[in-house]
């Protein structure tokens, strides 16, 4: 693929570009199913919050020879900044003539997927951080669980019910279901063993071999349940998941290219991003030089659209 100007003046490597845009690994589902990707043209914007004004009562009626009335589309707008990232992965000139006297072993690609690795993981701790943050939500659509009420208790507690509170929560403040519940596999893992789970499994005599994402999904009355094993390591070495014990129910937009709709989240990202510099050779570290740049920002768009269960297992 030949490069245009701008690419060239750029230093950008369009064929490993476009790799690094189609590239979305299956570890960071929960942060895209809560806040989807919608690209911009620039790195600051409105963020188009479209309110209530069709669920408004108008008087329709119209007498012969009267003006017909007029419905506004509005909107309620914040702006959104863009974050840039960037990060360059090093390979020593050493490693890379080691590895290119084996047949078929190519450094190149994993430093540039290291790059994109690193700046997502980076991204979904953002999203995991905003979406379970108490304070980022309106009053009425957060919960905190303790003691017997926490879904680890399985002769107590009630994950349903605590869901249905999430529920009935969105529908009567934003008049849209919530379609997502987003949890990592650490409250998933309690929730297939639950005793009211496994029940109602049983009672709609489907197979208990594994309870799967869909039984979960049918159990709690969502479209979806969303599990996610993506971690990170913390200062002491140790693996915390994103999401940790905590539970989002959600309604995002199905189609995130369509701004008319409330809807939980986004990630406004810039388009043309992520791109891969072309690499260059390092001489004072005898290293080829491998960068990625991106360039997007999550918001809570409409917080009304979400619920938190903080703390839903011990």
């Amino acid at each position: 693929m030949p490069m245009n100007h701008p690419q060239i003046r750029l230093g950008i490597d369009p064929i490993q570009s476009k790799l690094a845009q189609s590239y979305h690994p299956n570890i960071f589902n929960a942060g895209e199913a809560l806040f989807p990707t919608v690209p911009v043209n620039s790195r600051s914007g409105q963020i188009m919050q479209w309110g209530k004004e069709a669920f408004q009562i108008v008087d329709t009626e119209r007498a012969p020879g009267t003006i017909t009335k007029r419905a506004g589309l509005a909107y309620s707008g914040k702006t959104y900044v863009l974050v840039d990232h960037a990060l360059n992965s090093v390979v020593a000139i050493e490693d890379m003539e080691e590895a290119n006297a084996v047949p078929g072993v190519d450094l190149a690609q994993p430093a540039i997927q290291l790059t994109q690795d690193k700046i997502k993981l980076s991204l979904e701790k953002e999203k995991s951080d905003l979406s379970t943050t108490l304070a980022a939500y309106p009053a009425g659509h957060s919960t905190t669980l303790s003691g017997t009420d926490q879904w680890s208790d399985y002769a107590n507690s009630d994950p349903a019910a605590d869901v249905q509170a999430g529920i009935d929560a969105i529908e009567d403040a934003e008049g849209v279901t919530p379609n997502r519940l987003v949890m990592s596999t650490l409250v998933a893992r309690t929730l297939r063993r639950h005793t009211k789970v496994i029940d109602f499994i049983k009672a709609i005599g489907a197979n208990l071999t594994k309870v799967t994402d869909e039984q979960l999904a049918d159990y709690f009355g969502v479209d979806e349940v969303v599990i996610t094993s993506a971690h990170y390591t913390d200062e002491n070495g140790d693996n915390q998941y994103f999401w940790g014990k905590d539970v989002v129910l959600a309604y995002v937009n199905p189609n995130p290219t369509s701004n008319k709709v409330r809807s939980y989240g986004y990630t406004y990202n810039l388009k043309g991003y992520p791109f891969v510099k072309q690499p260059w050779f390092d001489e004072d570290s005898d290293s080829w030089v491998y960068g990625t740049k991106a360039a997007e920002k999550p918001v809570l768009t409409a917080n009304g659209c979400g619920y938190l269960i903080k703390a839903a297992i011990a």
